[in-house]
């Protein structure tokens, strides 16, 4: 297997995503300002990169595509506040729109394999929770984990997330809204060689999920 550099920026470069095609990489770069803005980049490294969204100020992170590779939902972060909230810019204009902006922390946004809805953990509760709003506008939003949650991700019809150091997956049905059932443990952290450390204590999630929910890949911790 051999590696093949697709950037040459100098700044730090992190939180990178594929598009559903596989054709582009969005992807946050920090300023010489310690400032994160959002780029994408086509997978195979020609061209140049395309600004997403640029500004001072506000940290951009962790972008998610829509299904159409049309929109990018991300959350800011205020370096003196802490404040986090979600926000979409249009790949083909660079016009922006707020999401969700509640009080507290609002992130790892992550738009559902159709398009309709926009998973994300917040505190608005006073503890991390897996929450789903309608998307492009939060008409409706949802509650989804009971007792704590982070890193949401979606197969078709399953949305998965992090309970401490238990993977828990949500089915749920999309007829008339979004109804989810309750959680349901899939495995544990240990099971699969990622530890036992507390999942909900990170902001980078260290797993993924296939489109039909039957396969995952998970970052294992191995001793040195």
């Amino acid at each position: 297997m051999s590696a093949n550099r697709i950037t040459t920026n100098e700044g730090y470069e992190r939180h990178m995503i594929w598009s559903s095609d596989g054709s582009r990489i969005a992807y946050s770069i920090q300023n010489d300002g310690g400032v994160s803005n959002l780029y994408i980049r086509a997978s195979d490294g020609s061209g140049r990169d395309q600004v997403l969204i640029e500004s001072e100020g506000m940290h951009k992170w962790y972008p998610s595509w829509s299904p159409d590779a049309s929109t990018v939902v991300f959350h800011t972060n205020n370096p003196d506040t802490q404040a986090r909230d979600l926000w979409y810019v249009s790949v083909a204009s660079g016009e922006t729109a707020v999401l969700v902006d509640d009080e507290g922390i609002q992130a790892l946004a992550r738009t559902s394999r159709d398009g309709r809805f926009v998973a994300y953990q917040s505190d608005q509760d006073g503890q991390m929770e897996i929450y789903v709003t309608t998307f492009p506008r939060s008409e409706s939003r949802w509650k989804v984990s009971t007792n704590g949650g982070t890193w949401p991700k979606w197969s078709n019809d399953e949305l998965f997330y992090w309970e401490g150091n238990s993977l828990m997956g949500v089915r749920f049905a999309t007829d008339g809204g979004f109804s989810p059932d309750e959680p349901q443990r899939i495995f544990t952290g240990e099971q699969v060689g990622m530890g036992a450390s507390n999942m909900m204590a990170s902001y980078n999630p260290e797993y993924d999920v296939n489109a039909d929910g039957t396969r995952f890949i998970v970052v294992q911790r191995l001793e040195r």
